[in-house]
């Protein structure tokens, strides 16, 4: 702009003057046109690098101070990986209570497992102090062995029940099962004695009438002219 300025106050000192003639003059005035044209295009470049600029400058993001950025790149540095806890220990196995074990021995029983069921009560037995308890896990221990024909370990059980815990709930139903247990032994005199002692003992018992059905079936054998007592018979006493 300056420049242009300057080609017009020549050309008017020219004018004034007389030295400057008039082609020169309008050649000049071309080019102060030329001149002025470049410069405006010159101005728009500006204004359009400025206009971008202010437009980057407004999107760009501020830049972090230094300190910050250094405390971010030894946080990462640093950094170790956060420990994986181990897997959480399984429970430990519940511990039954000596009812739990007369439960899970008659649900055995029930099921015909009959080996499960002996050592679930055996389990209950030793748990539990009470008297009452401990006749009826003996009794139904019995009626295990008894249930598998083993008629000699299933007496031994009956036996005690009738004899240590005489005055406990199961006792009459383990005299009537020494009976029966005597009669699958094939010791009848023995069973006979036992059976009646029952029926004498325990008249108004629910299982009376098992006891004098066994009687007569003892009774008929004997009629038969079967012998009382077999080979097999038991040597050993009820008490």
């Amino acid at each position: 702009m300056q420049l242009i300025t300057r080609l017009i106050f020549i050309v008017i000192i020219g004018s004034v003057c007389g030295c400057v003639s008039t082609s020169h003059i309008q050649e000049m005035s071309a080019d102060i046109e030329k001149l002025k044209k470049e410069s405006s295009e010159l101005k728009e470049s500006v204004d359009r690098l400025e206009t971008d600029l202010a437009a980057l400058t407004e999107t760009q993001e501020p830049d972090l101070p230094a300190d910050e950025i250094s405390e971010i790149a030894d946080s990462i540095t640093s950094a170790t990986p956060t420990p994986v806890p181990p897997p959480p220990a399984p429970p430990a196995p519940s511990v039954l209570t000596g009812e739990e074990w007369y439960d899970r021995g008659q649900s055995a029983y029930h099921a015909g497992r009959y080996r499960e069921a002996v050592q679930a009560f055996e389990q209950a037995a030793a748990m539990v102090m009470s008297r009452e308890f401990k006749a009826r896990c003996y009794y139904w221990e019995g009626e295990c062995l008894y249930a598998q024909k083993s008629y000699r370990r299933a007496l031994e059980l009956f036996n005690r029940v009738y004899l240590e815990y005489r005055f406990q709930p199961k006792a009459p139903d383990a005299l009537l099962k020494i009976g029966f247990t005597y009669t699958e032994m094939e010791a009848y005199n023995e069973a006979v004695q036992v059976l009646k002692e029952f029926v004498t003992n325990y008249p108004d018992h629910r299982a009376v009438s098992l006891a004098r059905d066994k009687l007569e079936w003892i009774d008929s054998l004997q009629a038969e002219g079967q012998p009382a007592d077999s080979t097999r018979r038991s040597k050993e006493s009820r008490r």
